[in-house]
């Protein structure tokens, strides 16, 4: 009798080689999301945080270079700031938040928005913190939020920028 061997694979090496490949694919399929996952957190905290520097920073330049601060007593806080400044086509320059929305009026020119449809900027203050007998200071705070309509919580992120600039002598 002649007995042939057959090479192949037994229906035990299938199942372990199959299980093992399932788990090796599993594993990656795990890292990539989340890596994706990271990456899209990693955006929105660059998305607010980016907004909210850009705000302050233009915040505090139109504050320095203003001449007087409008309407407002020392010690007291609104959600909007009005200034004079030496531009006369940009006076008054005027900080408001509308819908969420951040926006500045320079003279008698249009409402231009200053932040991005993907955040929203709530509890706006401004506040007159001028010492009595100098040019004028202005402590200003808002918050960030990124707009998160898919309530998936890596897209929820909010963040609180605050700042002091003093108008500068002429």
């Amino acid at each position: 009798m002649n007995i042939t061997q057959q090479r192949g694979f037994t229906l035990l090496e299938m199942v372990l080689y199959i299980g093992i490949f399932a788990i090796f694919i599993g594993g990656i399929t795990f890292f990539l999301m989340f890596a994706v996952q990271a990456r899209e957190k990693s955006n929105v905290v660059f998305e607010v945080e980016q907004q909210g520097v850009l705000l302050i920073q233009l915040l505090t330049e139109t504050l320095r270079s203003a001449e007087a601060i409008n309407a407002q007593t020392t010690g007291n806080a609104a959600s909007t700031l009005s200034l004079n400044t030496v531009d006369v086509g940009k006076d008054p320059t005027i900080f408001d938040v509308s819908d969420g929305v951040m926006r500045i009026q320079e003279g008698n020119g249009g409402v231009i928005a200053l932040t991005s449809p993907r955040v929203v900027v709530s509890q706006v203050v401004f506040q007159n913190a001028s010492p009595s007998g100098t040019l004028g200071s202005v402590h200003f705070e808002f918050v960030l939020t990124h707009i998160n309509p898919s309530l998936i919580e890596t897209y929820n992120y909010s963040q609180r920028f605050y700042g002091t600039a003093t108008l500068q002598e002429r």
